[in-house]
């Protein structure tokens, strides 16, 4: 009888080697790494962004401060040297070179001096401001006028020409003062020539 056959040998299972602890540890190095080389520049990027922010809020409201008038060169003048890139930068070099017109124009008008002058000032510029000085130039030199001519008529032209002027009460009071010393001097001089009449004709009925 022959003999058995040997038993057979099994298989030893062959284990899934593991991940070295060195390469998980390489791994994570690497992405700290990576978060660590990018944290500076997105702490600048967020920076910038809140300078950005500051600085247009701080530029939005100089333009305001300097819209409100636009009026003093100097504070247009210190928008840009600050702002000279500012989103509002473009309309305060427009109002310089329009405020250089006015301001040449208004010199001109005030070295001339008369009403027609600043008249015509207004009719070239609309600025509400020039506008407010004009009027006052010309009311002045309205009244001006009416107390040169000192006429009755004279302060009666100014009253009608400016009906809510600086100068109101003071020519009401002169017309007046005018008015009453015109009529006493006609009154006056009524009772002159009565008076020279009534005797001539009481000396020619004597006479007779």
């Amino acid at each position: 009888m022959p003999p058995p056959p040997p038993p057979k040998r099994r298989r030893a299972a062959i284990a899934t080697p593991r991940q070295p602890q060195k390469k998980r540890r390489s791994g994570w190095l690497t992405f700290l790494a990576v978060i660590f080389i990018s944290l500076p520049f997105a702490a600048g990027g967020v920076y910038l962004y809140i300078e950005h922010e500051r600085e247009s809020r701080e530029e939005a409201e100089a333009y305001q401060a300097i819209a409100a008038d636009g009026h003093d060169m100097s504070q247009l003048r210190d928008y840009l040297d600050r702002f000279p890139n500012g989103e509002n930068a473009p309309r305060v070099r427009q109002r310089m070179r329009e405020l250089q017109e006015i301001e040449a124009d208004w010199r001109d008008a005030v070295a001339d001096d008369t009403p027609d002058a600043f008249v015509n000032f207004k009719n070239r510029h609309r600025d509400p401001y020039y506008d407010r000085l004009a009027d006052n130039k010309i009311d002045s030199l309205d009244y001006v006028y009416a107390v040169a001519e000192n006429t009755p008529e004279a302060f009666t032209r100014y009253l009608s020409q400016h009906p809510n002027g600086t100068y109101r009460s003071k020519a009401m009071h002169e017309r007046n003062n005018l008015e009453n010393q015109r009529f006493e001097q006609r009154r006056r001089e009524a009772e002159i020539i009565n008076h020279l009449f009534g005797t001539e004709a009481d000396s020619t009925t004597t006479r007779f």
